[in-house]
């Protein structure tokens, strides 16, 4: 059980509520694990290459993402492995899936920002930041971004950049 408080706004008066704890991602998990061993036991069409590690990735990163409707801070973890899976699959399967260490950034920027769209207060920031990081070094302009007379201090001016933001994150005050 977990108790919330509840304010009646019209006495200003705080009440604990309990509401029952719903937990079906092991149900979930335990469901996408059997259906992933019972069709390795079938001759499919491409088995060999669907019913492999990604897909594992996969069946928990929906498993959390069914679980976030309940706890919105599992959303950056279930859009991480779903995006992950869907990366991997896509660099299996597809010749035309690009393989560039900016869809790292990439994902994980999309991770950030679906936990900001559940959560309305969390991810926007870092969201943001890996988002633009992950445009500039997918970018086909990136040889005219590196010039030295375009930005100061030259090959530095990424990574400082990065840690100044994470250092504002960091001390930034709660609102």
């Amino acid at each position: 059980m977990i108790c919330l408080k509840v304010i009646n706004e019209s006495t200003e008066e705080c009440h604990l509520r309990k509401v029952k704890s719903i937990n079906i991602m092991p149900a979930i998990i335990l469901i996408g694990l059997g259906a992933y061993y019972l069709l390795q036991m079938f001759p499919l069409p491409y088995a060999d290459q669907l019913l492999t590690w990604p897909t594992i990735l996969f069946i928990i990163g929906i498993s959390l993402l069914f679980q976030s409707k309940y706890d919105g801070f599992l959303s950056f973890p279930a859009a991480l492995l779903v995006g992950l899976a869907i990366h991997f699959h896509g660099l299996n399967w597809l010749s035309f899936w690009p393989s560039h260490i900016g869809m790292y950034p990439l994902i994980i920027s999309m991770s950030f920002l679906f936990l900001y769209t559940r959560t309305k207060h969390q991810g926007l920031i870092p969201g943001i930041a890996l988002f633009l990081l992950a445009l500039y070094m997918l970018s086909p302009w990136k040889p005219y971004l590196q010039n030295p007379a375009f930005l100061p201090f030259g090959d530095y001016f990424w990574p400082i950049v990065l840690i100044i933001i994470g250092v504002v994150l960091l001390y930034q005050k709660k609102r």
